[in-house]
């Protein structure tokens, strides 16, 4: 009798055993389960090409136009043009679906309907990187007394890295560089392709990159603090083309899902700002 009674709680035993391990393993399910969904939280989830992100060809004008909009209707620009550039797929077809005078119906008067149509955060990686390139940028690189003198041209690389700043005027040289924004020293040197460089990064872990420098400011280096406005050095010689002289610009965003994004419309947004 008293064996009969073992053999039962022995059954029994293993029988919760069995549930206990099969309740465990579906845990473990559910908790890969949340970090996989999390791990695409970052922006993935949108399956957007980040190749598009980091060529982010939006039109200058349309720019402008997400600018104004946000001051007439309140909504936060950066987050507006998340929202335009994301609903856009970054403008991988180098323009958007959205002919330009529907922009404001769609995306200013029908923000909160359109904003719907995404989970918040999925969008939070994309406007913090524009939120904080947009408040760091405070001048143009080029000052105001070689306005005149220089030549803004957009990229055409399939996987755009930077722009070129260029001198169009033979005659003209000593076109003063100043930095666009405060920030760190990050690194000075000298590259094959790109000459004389100095990389700065701000307190919001953006790094811009100056390159093809000459007649360096002797006051920078490595680990020092600098402010915007403050002279870099002067556009230089072309490293291959001698007869030419232009200043490479690069944009490394603190979002590392892209290594870059195109300077361009940042340029074009801070173009009229530049320093006496």
């Amino acid at each position: 009798m008293q064996s009969k009674y073992i053999r039962f709680i022995i059954k029994d035993f293993k029988r919760f055993e069995n549930i206990l391990s099969n309740c465990l393993i579906a845990l473990i399910i559910i908790i890969l389960g949340i970090a996989t969904f999390n791990s695409f939280s970052n922006g993935d989830i949108l399956k957007l090409d980040m190749i598009a992100v980091q060529n982010f060809r939006i039109p200058s004008k349309n720019l402008f136009l997400l600018k104004r909009l946000a001051g007439d209707y309140d909504i936060d620009f950066a987050e507006l043009l998340s929202i335009y550039a994301i609903d856009n797929n970054f403008f991988k077809d180098s323009k958007s679906s959205v002919k330009i005078s529907d922009i404001e119906y769609k995306y200013a008067v029908n923000y909160k309907s359109i904003l719907k149509k995404y989970d918040r955060k999925s969008i939070v990686p994309y406007y913090n990187m524009f939120k904080s390139i947009f408040a760091e940028l405070e001048y143009f690189p080029i000052t105001l007394i070689d306005s005149n003198n220089y030549m803004l041209s957009e990229a055409l690389e399939q996987e755009i890295e930077g722009i070129e700043i260029t001198n169009k005027s033979l005659s003209h040289s000593n076109i003063s560089v100043v930095s666009m924004t405060d920030g760190i020293i990050k690194d000075i040197g000298f590259d094959k392709n790109d000459g004389m460089y100095v990389s700065i990064v701000t307190q919001n872990n953006n790094v811009y990159y100056y390159a093809n420098l000459d007649n360096l400011n002797k006051a920078l280096s490595k680990n020092r603090k600098i402010s915007s406005g403050q002279y870099i050095g002067q556009m230089g010689k072309n490293q291959i083309n001698r007869n030419k002289e232009n200043l490479i610009i690069r944009i490394s965003p603190a979002f590392k899902k892209i290594p870059f994004i195109n300077p361009y419309p940042f340029l074009k947004y801070i173009e009229n700002n530049k320093l006496d």
